[in-house]
């Protein structure tokens, strides 16, 4: 589960989030001033979240120095090793296997709806006590 602060990474290392930091409303990094450790080393930065990879190739990431002080690349599918510009490696924790499959496909389903309320048709199962308490 996704509800803990510490993971075992694909490649063995271990990771513990000390902080996500604050989420960035600008442009920029998903996530600002975080702290994380890694087999026991603390570093300090910021945080980028994806559902894929690739995605950093996608949004040009690589060619902004915004994004060379990432610590943690957060993503569902690690589909590809993602570098700052002096060819570190960036550490990726990939979240797939944290939650139920249901979960990314009702995700998705929300972003690719055209409705102006991309959940609407899904308010007929909500409690009527729940949706009461919501209208307050």
């Amino acid at each position: 589960m996704l509800n803990t602060s510490y993971y075992e990474l694909e490649n063995g290392q271990k990771l513990e989030i000390l902080t996500p930091g604050f989420h960035n409303t600008d442009a920029g990094p998903d996530f600002l001033n975080a702290r994380i450790r890694l087999d026991g080393t603390t570093w300090a930065g910021n945080i980028e979240i994806h559902t894929s990879a690739t995605d950093w190739y996608k949004h040009k990431h690589q060619q902004d120095l915004k994004y060379d002080n990432i610590i943690l690349h957060v993503v569902y599918e690690d589909d590809v090793p993602i570098k700052r510009n002096n060819e570190e490696l960036i550490t990726t924790l990939c979240v797939k296997n944290c939650f139920d499959e249901k979960l990314f496909s009702r995700y998705k389903e929300l972003l690719a709806s055209s409705l102006w309320i991309p959940c609407e048709k899904n308010l007929s199962g909500i409690n009527q006590n729940l949706m009461n308490i919501w209208n307050k």
